[in-house]
């Protein structure tokens, strides 16, 4: 297979869906060949936390394939930017819920939806004002506006936080919004290895997010800390 551009190696259908469904099929073993968790970070939350992860590892396989060969068999246009604006929404929905819904799920879930419409939002408007002030932005930039403002947003609520594990899922997610971000500057310059750089925080936000959570949530330091704290009461 000849090499044109990193561009076109990013939209290769092996980059996605394939390569994006590696990681989270390879959790599904881990996960069924393994014992029942304990009682986890917080311990409270840990029926909410398993049913995040089941739900939120179930969107890992559907999301690259409705955005991917879906979308393309739909026609593209406006069903594949739908969808795709669907599933960016569903993405972020996950991370503000998780860290809102540790203490209540309900009320947490509220607050998430509030951050979730917030921050594209942001970006439509902003993008927007930029547009008319300077002359239409190539589409790349609505995008990097909003990363830019979900990073920003999950660094200020980081610093509000006391060093735990909802802090560990805003420092995750904020990595891999800069390195989208990053990318996605690059692009806008016309550097073709931004294509490539934009695979990593790919890996990170369809493979790696949900076993990230579980990981860090059932994390052996976190669950002698849960105990400590328990027998001390």
């Amino acid at each position: 297979m000849s090499f044109e551009s990193w561009q076109a190696f990013y939209y290769g259908a092996w980059q996605q869906p394939w390569a994006l469904l590696v990681l989270p099929f390879a959790f599904l073993v881990w996960r069924a060949a393994s014992a029942a968790p304990g009682a986890g970070a917080v311990p409270e939350a840990r029926g909410f936390v398993l049913r995040w992860s089941a739900v939120f590892l179930g969107l890992a396989f559907l999301d690259p394939i409705a955005t991917g060969p879906l979308a393309q068999a739909l026609g593209g246009g406006g069903v594949a930017t739908a969808l795709g604006l669907g599933f960016v929404l569903i993405g972020d929905f996950r991370i503000w819920w998780l860290v809102f819904g540790l203490g209540s799920p309900r009320a947490g879930g509220l607050r998430a939806f509030g951050a979730t419409v917030a921050v594209p939002v942001f970006a439509w408007l902003a993008t927007r004002g930029l547009g008319a002030a300077l002359g239409p932005p190539p589409d790349q930039a609505l995008w990097l506006v909003h990363e830019s403002a979900f990073l920003a947003l999950a660094l200020v609520l980081a610093r509000r936080r006391p060093p735990g594990f909802a802090r560990d899922v805003l420092a995750y997610a904020a990595v891999y919004y800069a390195l989208w971000a990053a990318s996605d500057v690059l692009i806008l310059a016309g550097v073709d290895a931004g294509w490539l750089l934009r695979c990593v925080p790919n890996q990170l936000y369809y493979g790696l997010t949900v076993p990230f959570v579980w990981w860090r949530f059932f994390a052996p330091s976190y669950a002698a800390t849960s105990s400590a704290t328990q027998a001390s009461r």
